[in-house]
């Protein structure tokens, strides 16, 4: 396809080609809700997946904490460091964080002291037992006779009520948050009770300024630790990531595969396309899924291949048409040609010589005349202008007609003309037509009829289907049935001779089918036995 014939078909504007868009066809939409029920089919299956294995890995969920725990020993590194590496700030925070674990040890001994698990022994905490005893005889609540009274064991203990204990404590503690004197003096005494130790503790964390993966710990006995957690967040940051991959390439890996089908089709379409640029080549086989598209392609390759055997065909009918019309007006042009050239020769010609040659000049142009209108028919029916104006006429009546037109003809060969038709059956035609068409079959069957047998023209009505049937039969020479399939055929001609004293240039039969199909009906021929017969067939 040249350049020019591209443009012209996209359009030009400025050098930018007009957008074509393209519709899908119904089959088109139905190929594509396919395609998005299995990708949403695939995605839902994977998720389903996914749910699956987690619901099932619920049970074991520490085992993800015990992993992670191993990891952490398997790439964390720790050493203890000297406490110069904590600032200001961060030792006022590992001060706070000490004072607050001595307070929340007091308030715990404190509370054991009121439930009366012991019994202070200092003259400060009993006095924070009272207070505490005190506050609570101020909101009575359930328990406060037992209080007043002294639990006596830990059973009675448990009857008093927790939330009434803790918030006397918490109001009358609240001066140890104001008081760190107070929180030392204190401290002593519920730590050997409580057995508190806190050297494991830790008390304040931070991270070095310098690198985000090295974390210092201050604990309880005062040891400053380094914490190198370089290593683990490198393995923790992978796997995370690898957890992302497996997620959303999944994800994507079923997505490929829904969009695999498409890609599959076209791919398979491609390939049969291109199998069949080639003529001797078939199509490669595919699945059964695109069995449909390949049934399409080879039909269109045959529908291909009858069109270029179409188009050959009519190359050479054309070709032949050529070859026929220089032989077929050539000969009665040169007769007529050559009479006249005697004519204008001999001037004192005798007359009854002269007569002779005028008759056979004008004999020949008579015949070439009918060829002519042969052709000018022929061509002004492939151009659709045959009507047909149905009128009602006498069957029998017609064909008697055309026995008597053909008359002198079959006279001259020595043929007899035979006629059957019912009298008084009317039928509806177009009667110039149809007389051309009967009058063409006509004159083949004298042409070819054996000289002293019969032609028999036949015609009557059926009852079902309606159509009016015409007969034309001959005794001769019998037609070849490959000859049968193309004697319908414009400038087909039977005869291989030719012979130049009989026969038209192969178009009355032609032109006798185009004029039977324009009536709705057709023409079919037969031959068996040396007799031949044409039968034409008019719906009624």
């Amino acid at each position: 396809m040249s350049a020019e014939t591209l443009m012209q078909r996209f359009g030009s504007d400025g050098g930018r080609a007009r957008r074509v868009r393209y519709h899908l066809s119904p089959r088109g939409r139905d190929l594509l809700m396919r395609a998005c029920l299995r990708t949403v089919a695939l995605l839902a299956a994977y998720a389903a997946a996914l749910f699956l294995v987690g619901y099932l890995l619920l049970p074991f969920g520490d085992v993800g904490s015990r992993l992670n725990e191993a990891l952490l020993r398997l790439t964390a590194s720790e050493q203890q460091v000297d406490d110069d590496v904590m600032g200001p700030e961060q030792r006022r925070q590992v001060e706070q964080a000490t004072y607050e674990v001595k307070a929340d040890i007091i308030r715990n001994y404190l509370d054991e002291c009121v439930r009366g698990t012991y019994e202070p022994k200092t003259d400060a905490m009993r006095t924070l037992r009272d207070e505490v005893l005190a506050v609570m005889r101020s909101r009575p609540a359930q328990g406060s006779a037992d209080i007043e009274a002294g639990a006596a064991d830990a059973d009675e203990a448990s009857a008093i009520d927790d939330d009434a204990v803790a918030n006397a404590i918490w109001t009358v503690a609240g001066k140890l948050s104001q008081d760190e004197g107070l929180v030392d003096e204190l401290y002593p005494e519920a730590r050997d009770a409580m057995g508190a130790d806190f050297s494991q503790l830790t008390l304040y964390g931070w991270t070095s300024a310098d690198d985000p993966g090295i974390q210092y710990s201050v604990y309880g006995d005062g040891r400053v630790v380094s914490q190198d957690f370089r290593l683990y967040q490198v393995a923790t940051g992978s796997m995370q990531a690898l957890a992302v991959l497996v997620v959303v390439g999944g994800g994507v890996a079923v997505l490929l595969l829904s969009l695999r089908g498409s890609v599959a089709r076209y791919d398979a379409l491609y390939q049969m396309a291109s199998g069949l640029l080639d003529a001797d080549a078939e199509p490669p086989e595919v699945p059964r899924a695109y069995a449909e598209d390949r049934a399409l392609l080879l039909e269109l390759r045959d529908r291909q291949r009858e069109r270029e055997r179409a188009a050959t065909a009519a190359e050479t009918r054309k070709n032949e048409l050529v070859a026929y019309l220089a032989h077929d007006i050539k000969t009665p042009l040169t007769s007529v040609t050559g009479y006249l050239a005697l004519l204008d020769e001999a001037p004192d010609m005798p007359a009854e010589q002269r007569g002779r040659y005028m008759s056979a000049a004008l004999a020949k142009a008579y015949r070439l005349d009918a060829m002519l209108d042969e052709f000018f028919d022929i061509t002004r029916f492939n151009i659709g202008e045959l009507e047909v104006e149905r009128t009602h006429m006498d069957l029998a009546t017609f064909c008697e007609q055309v026995a008597d037109e053909f008359g002198g003809q079959a006279a001259a060969r020595g043929v007899s003309i035979e006629v059957e038709a019912p009298e008084g059956c009317s039928v509806a035609a177009d009667p110039e037509k149809l007389a051309r068409a009967v009058d063409n079959v006509m004159r083949n069957a004298l042409a070819y009829a054996e000289r002293g047998s019969t032609v028999r023209l036949a015609a009557h009505v059926e009852n079902a289907p309606h159509d009016l049937i015409i007969a034309i039969s001959n005794q001769g020479r019998e037609i070849a049935p490959g000859h049968l399939e193309r004697i319908f055929e414009k400038f087909y001609r039977e005869d291989g001779a030719r012979p130049s004293g009989q026969g038209g240039a192969g178009l009355g039969l032609a032109i006798a089918r185009e004029i039977a199909r324009a009536h709705g009906g057709d023409i079919t021929a037969e031959s068996a036995a040396g007799v031949t017969t044409f039968t034409l067939r008019i719906p009624q």
